[in-house]
């Protein structure tokens, strides 16, 4: 028998789960559970693109990944410009991915 008190659901329409600073303004992190259908499918094929790159031996591969990051993060960065994302190095695009996987819990944690 269920308990009439127990929460089934605890639902928000907040769509920013965190933020990031870059040049001193911030710019949220939208929640995975509130892209859209459309949108968490290119996020999805984003990653295997990512991670279909392997290593970095040219210029090419550089400019290949470096697209990638970039069409991920103008999916999950609410109100962010091209011109911002451009002036960013790939590690600074790897550290906000990084982090916008921590945020919604898609990074394994390690066990010590």
């Amino acid at each position: 028998m269920k308990n009439e008190n127990e929460l089934l659901l605890d639902l928000s329409t907040d769509s920013v789960r965190a933020h990031i600073k870059i040049d001193g303004v911030s710019y949220g992190l939208c929640g995975l559970d509130d892209l859209s259908i459309t949108s968490r499918q290119k996020l999805n094929e984003l990653g295997t693109q990512l991670s279909s790159v392997g290593e970095i031996n040219t210029v090419d591969d550089e400019e290949r990944y470096n697209a990638i990051l970039q069409s991920l993060l103008s999916l999950v960065i609410v109100e962010i410009n091209t011109e911002v994302l451009q002036k960013l190095s790939i590690t600074k695009k790897i550290e906000i991915v990084n982090a916008y996987m921590e945020v919604n819990g898609l990074l394994k944690k390690k066990t010590e």
